[in-house]
């Protein structure tokens, strides 16, 4: 064949190809433009559709995919898109199927997803009992509640209508100083704490200090208490001096308890206002001292910096039950979430989470079998783009996992989310001075416009 007719051959199967481009153009216009669009027809793009550059163009549209909600308003929240029947597993790369809410629960604050659908009924029975038996109340909680924001107000709240006295538990240490505004706090000397984030064995409280030395600690009431209580555990003979309103003095000697019992160190009286307490032990764990009234209704905060939620299966059944004899949770409150949002656009299913808290709340049950338990959503938690307040996108899923749970479980269920947004949403409650600069955590201020709503869901309305 000459170089000619080799040219010649080419330039024929280059028309060709031409043409059939050309002829692929004009079908993809014409297809289109009866479908009412016009799409310009990309060979090498449609050829390769399915590569790994493909891959990268699906994954920048992921947000698209996964259907998430614009934060400005709540009508813009399509709740069950992120409720399912059966939460996936990470390998699970079906579709989620939607979960179908009861009528009327995406407009309700609170539902009651307990067995007969009567746990308000009980509580408010108990609550309207309380003067005769005393109802003992937990609230389990994150850095949301920490300092007392909330609890304080909610537990003020309750007890001005139910009677009690005093802020129940308390650590004998705490991480800053004034942690409290709601009790004057003082403690110094060879004292280290141990708490849920950390693994061990624990009461409700979710944590214990352990003293090998002399400690010392002081609490100034805002109003007095009828009931010092202290719960320990010891694995040498103690000295304990207390000082009561700064003027009666006692010595009191903790024996040692045998194969991790608890013991328990009692004080009565009327109008304890100040309390110090010495110790001197080479080896014993305090977990908690209890400030109450001898009839009412006690709030105790067991508010944990950075806690998920997952940490409450660490409590331990043993020592839970014979905490039982000074502390019979009837009504159990648990407000998590902030701590398991994740910051960056990962696509987190938040699949960990679902099961984390499914074992917690299974484990909060069976050690309280009679206890009525209320989940509280997570709130919101903000980040500033380009200028502008956004909401996490993990704030939905957690969210609607957090409802599918109490649902699943049995347990009341306040959104706490949707509380935010009927103030005014975070950056409505930063500018108000009700939420801190983080967009994440409650002033005082803002913690007691979230008590109110929840003091009136469970008692008023």
């Amino acid at each position: 064949m000459s170089n000619w007719s080799k040219g010649g051959w080419l330039f024929r199967s280059f028309l060709v190809c031409l043409l059939a481009i050309g002829l692929a153009y004009l079908i993809s216009f014409a297809l289109n433009k009866v479908n009412g669009e016009v799409k310009v027809f990309n060979p090498l793009g449609d050829l390769f559709s399915k590569s790994k550059g493909a891959e990268e163009a699906i994954g920048s549209n992921a947000d698209i995919d996964l259907s998430i909600p614009s934060p400005d308003s709540e009508d813009h929240f399509d709740e069950t898109s992120f409720m399912s029947d059966s939460i996936p597993s990470p390998n699970d790369s079906e579709e989620i199927s939607p979960l179908v809410e009861e009528p009327g629960d995406s407009l309700s604050i609170l539902v009651d997803y307990t067995p007969n659908c009567d746990g308000i009924t009980r509580l408010r029975e108990w609550l309207e009992d309380s003067g005769t038996t005393p109802l003992h109340i937990a609230f389990f909680s994150d850095s949301f509640t920490e300092g007392d924001i909330l609890v304080a107000d909610l537990r003020r709240m309750l007890q001005q209508k139910y009677g009690g006295k005093g802020v129940g538990y308390l650590p004998l240490t705490s991480p800053t100083a004034r942690f409290r505004t709601s009790i004057k706090h003082r403690f110094s000397g060879q004292w280290k704490a141990h708490t849920l984030l950390e693994k061990g064995v624990y009461t409700a409280s979710g944590q214990y200090d352990h003293l090998s030395g002399s400690g010392e600690v002081t609490f100034k009431m805002r109003s007095p208490v009828d009931r010092v209580a202290l719960l320990y555990q010891s694995k040498s003979a103690s000295v304990l001096s207390t000082t009561i309103n700064d003027t009666i003095v006692s010595s009191h000697d903790l024996s040692a308890t045998a194969d991790g019992a608890l013991a328990l160190w009692e004080e009565r009286g009327q109008n304890i206002s100040s309390l110090k307490l010495s110790v001197q032990s080479d080896d014993i764990d305090i977990h908690g001292i209890y400030l109450d009234g001898a009839s009412g209704v006690s709030v105790d905060n067991m508010s944990r910096r950075g806690a998920s939620g997952g940490e409450l299966t660490r409590l331990s059944d043993a020592l839970c039950s014979e905490m039982s004899g000074v502390r019979d949770y009837r009504f159990i409150i648990l407000s998590f979430g902030l701590n398991a949002l994740s910051t960056e656009e990962n696509g987190d299913d938040y699949y960990w989470y679902y099961r984390k808290m499914k074992k917690s709340l299974e484990h909060i049950k069976a050690l309280y079998p009679d206890a009525v338990v209320l989940l509280l959503s997570v709130s919101d938690r903000a980040t500033i783009e380009e200028g502008n307040v956004t909401t996490l996108k993990g704030v939905y899923k957690v969210r609607a996992i957090q409802k599918k749970l109490a649902k699943e479980e049995g347990c009341l269920y306040w959104d706490t989310y949707r509380v935010i947004q009927e103030l005014g949403g975070v950056k409505n409650l930063v500018e108000k001075g009700w939420m801190a600069k983080d967009y994440t955590h409650l002033s005082g201020a803002g913690g007691r416009q979230l008590a109110k709503r929840l003091y009136l869901s469970l008692v008023e309305e």
